[in-house]
């Protein structure tokens, strides 16, 4: 799972496909959200609370798809919903796909809380992209390159669970204290589930088994993060 390194003051995050390079960071404003002591991994504002989002906002996270994926934007809009709906069956968030706005799917549009956009280019160094809560508003974009929405399917979905986890707030596994073969990050986290080699949040680096799907640790954390 992932012994859920929550985000508190997340950004972006990248994934390519190597190892799989699939998340980046960046660094988001965040607003705080409730403290807790409890074991998963999620990101830390300079509080020590929780970057997750409140009331309000979880239960309805819109988003648009642009319509820059033409002709992969029905493989890209299958796999997102794909993703959110698996983790809205462990999570008490709700994310509402509204494709009134593709067409428009730009910073700009403050209709949608973010925005779903293509990588077209080569020379990017990640496969797939996303941020945190409470990211400022034009930074609110998950990323996926081309070619991973042209390639295997159950690969970009899986992915695509990595990247929502981090729109959720959760943080890299491999992160994680007790990871034994730990691969630090420059910002503050919360274990909030026992360290998990397998959690969908642990790339293939660093002691991970490379799984591409929400494992029992991963549901646990979510459950416990964002209880029904």
């Amino acid at each position: 799972m992932f012994s859920f390194i929550l985000a508190v003051v997340l950004l972006t995050s990248s994934i390519s496909q190597a190892a799989p390079a699939f998340c980046g960071s960046a660094d988001p404003e965040g607003a705080p959200r409730l403290a807790d002591s409890s074991r998963l991994v999620v990101d830390q504002n300079a509080s020590g609370e929780w970057n997750i989002w409140e009331s309000g906002i979880k239960d309805r996270l819109t988003f648009c798809i642009h319509d820059h994926f033409k002709k992969d934007k029905e493989t890209i809009k299958e796999a997102v919903l794909a993703a959110v709906r698996e983790w809205e069956q462990y999570a008490n968030v709700k994310f509402e796909y509204l494709p009134e706005h593709d067409s428009q799917c730009v910073d700009s549009n403050s209709s949608v809380l973010f925005r779903v956009k293509v990588i077209n280019s080569r020379r990017v160094p990640y496969s797939a992209k996303a941020f945190f809560p409470y990211t400022e508003d034009s930074k609110r974009d998950v990323y996926f390159k081309r070619k991973l929405v042209q390639g295997d399917f159950q690969q970009l979905k899986g992915i695509a669970l990595h990247e929502f986890g981090h729109v959720l707030g959760f943080r890299h596994e491999h992160a994680h204290p007790d990871n034994p073969n730990i691969c630090p990050e420059d910002r503050p986290l919360a274990p909030v589930t026992d360290y998990d080699s397998s959690s969908v949040m642990h790339y293939l680096i660093c002691g991970g088994t490379g799984d591409l799907t929400l494992s029992d640790l991963d549901k646990q954390g979510a459950r416990r993060v964002y209880p029904f």
